[in-house]
C-alpha cells in the first residue's frame, strides 16, 4: 500500500470489500488532552466495527494518521494477502476496444463504396458517443 496510513487504510478496506467505501464506512473521532491530540478509528464496514486509538500527537492530523496506523497493523496479515494491482489496472486500451463501433482502425478507403462505409462508421461512432440518434444536421460531409 503506497501513501500515508490514512489513504493505505482506505485502500485496504476498499480491495477487501472490493466496492468503494462510504463516507460513514470509517470514522475517526479525536479528542484533545491538552496540547495533545489522539484518534480512535472506527471500521464501520467491517464484521464487529472494530475500533483502533492511535498514539498522541501534536496535530489532530497526524492522529489521525496514528490511529489508521494502527489499525493497518492489526489487519497486517490480511494487507499482505491482498493483490499489490486490481486486474487491468495500468492497461491502455487501443482506439478500436473504446467501444465506437469502429472495430479497430478503419482506413480511409476511396471511391463511391468505400466512401459510403467511411461515413456510416463515423455516424455510428458518433451515434454512440452521443447515445443518441443522430439527425441530419448532426454531421455535414463535404
Amino acid at each position: 500500500m503506497a501513501g500515508d496510513a490514512k489513504t493505505s487504510l482506505n485502500q485496504f478496506i476498499q480491495k477487501s470489500l472490493r466496492k468503494p467505501i462510504g463516507k460513514g464506512d470509517i470514522v475517526y473521532t479525536t479528542q484533545t488532552f491538552g496540547t495533545t491530540y489522539q484518534s480512535t478509528v472506527a471500521l464501520i464496514c467491517l464484521e464487529g466495527s472494530p475500533q483502533y486509538a492511535g498514539e498522541t500527537a501534536a496535530t489532530k492530523k497526524e492522529a489521525e494518521q496514528n490511529a489508521a496506523l494502527i489499525a493497518l497493523q492489526n489487519h497486517s496479515d490480511a494487507v499482505a494477502a491482498l493483490p499489490t494491482t486490481t486486474p487491468g489496472q495500468g492497461k491502455k486500451r487501443k482506439a478500436g476496444d473504446a467501444g465506437l463501433g469502429l472495430g479497430g482502425a478503419t482506413p480511409v478507403l476511396g471511391g463511391a463504396a468505400a466512401t459510403g462505409q467511411n461515413k456510416l462508421a463515423v455516424n455510428n461512432a458518433l451515434s454512440r458517443i452521443l447515445k443518441r440518434p443522430l439527425s441530419k444536421e448532426d454531421t455535414v460531409f463535404q
